[in-house]
């Protein structure tokens, strides 16, 4: 599920009406992420996804939405000012009409069951994950992703086969190093680790790395400062010409257009720019070839609208 969240370069937004206000100019925000150890903040995530798809004529949707519960805790800050955090889910699930599911029947000849994989998926409760973020918010390492769908199939004791293979690729979406690392991008992306005054701008440019690569531009502007909360905006626009996929599954190649934007809203703790609330939504349009080989190609018109809101206690 959440290979659709990474090849689109993490979550596309659009905030929530009066999340920040517009208040009069106050000082200068330092920008950084200024955390002390011993910190500890509980992170609630609820994230949806639909994809629209039209294939020779023919209409299909599905919304996949999911829920989790995270502690963060600050255990380490370093004398250049890296923050290491360890991220332990407390909660997961996953809701869904997951028709989607009916893709993967070609792989063993049997459906997946939704309640088993969402089981499956709920085994990450106590899992911990270490990461570290400098000033800038720039995320530099994380351990303990990776090698996590292996951990939740040997603790389903899952059995070898076909249908497990399935389900390692699935998991390997949902916990990707890649997924993730991009989903922390996104929370931190405010961050510049530069004295900024309410009112101004910068722009981002980056190349967003997945299954499918993507140009990400952005412009940030911080809108209010006052009564101790940094507010920030973040415009996008989202590109991939041509992006190209092989392999996906064996077999299976697939070249990607889109153009599509998206806003993203944060509000801070001015003072140690903690995140206390963020919001994201987008609409993506775009098409898709899909080669498969032996079997031919197919044309797909596709329109992924994706949401996410974050809130910090």
């Amino acid at each position: 599920m959440r290979r659709i969240r990474a090849f689109l370069g993490c979550a596309l937004l659009l905030a929530v009406a009066g999340l920040c206000g517009c208040g009069a100019p106050g000082n200068t925000w330092s920008g950084a992420f200024t955390p002390a150890v011993g910190d500890t903040r509980h992170f609630d995530v609820e994230e949806e996804v639909t994809i629209a798809l039209t294939v020779q004529g023919q209409s299909s949707s599905a919304t996949v939405s999911s829920h989790e519960q995270l502690l963060v805790e600050v255990t380490d800050v370093a004398a250049d000012g890296l923050v290491t955090l360890e991220v332990t889910f407390e909660g997961i699930d996953l809701t869904a009409d997951l028709a989607i599911m009916d893709t993967f029947d070609f792989i063993d000849g049997e459906a997946l069951d939704p309640e088993e994989y969402r089981d499956i998926v709920q085994g990450a409760v106590g899992e911990t994950v270490t990461v570290k973020v400098d000033p800038a918010g720039e995320v530099r390492y994380t351990m303990g992703i990776r090698d996590l769908p292996d951990r939740l199939l040997h603790k389903a004791e899952f059995p070898y086969g076909p249908r497990r293979n399935t389900l390692v690729m699935l998991l390997k979406d949902q916990f990707s190093q890649f997924a993730f690392e991009e989903g922390l991008t996104a929370i931190f992306d405010g961050y510049r680790n530069v004295p900024t005054r309410p009112g101004e701008s910068w722009q981002r440019t980056r190349d967003v790395v997945g299954d499918f690569p993507v140009k990400l531009d952005e412009t940030i502007t911080l809108t209010s400062l006052a009564g101790g909360k940094a507010c920030l905006n973040d415009e996008m626009r989202i590109t991939g010409q041509d992006a190209l996929a092989e392999d996906l599954l064996p077999g299976l190649t697939a070249t990607l257009n889109l153009a599509g934007s998206g806003t993203r809203d944060y509000r801070l703790d001015a003072a140690t720019s903690w995140l206390e609330e963020f919001t994201e939504t987008g609409r993506v349009p775009g098409t898709a070839r899909i080669v498969v080989t032996g079997l031919g190609s197919l044309d797909i018109n596709i329109n992924i609208i994706s949401s996410t809101r974050v809130r910090v206690r």
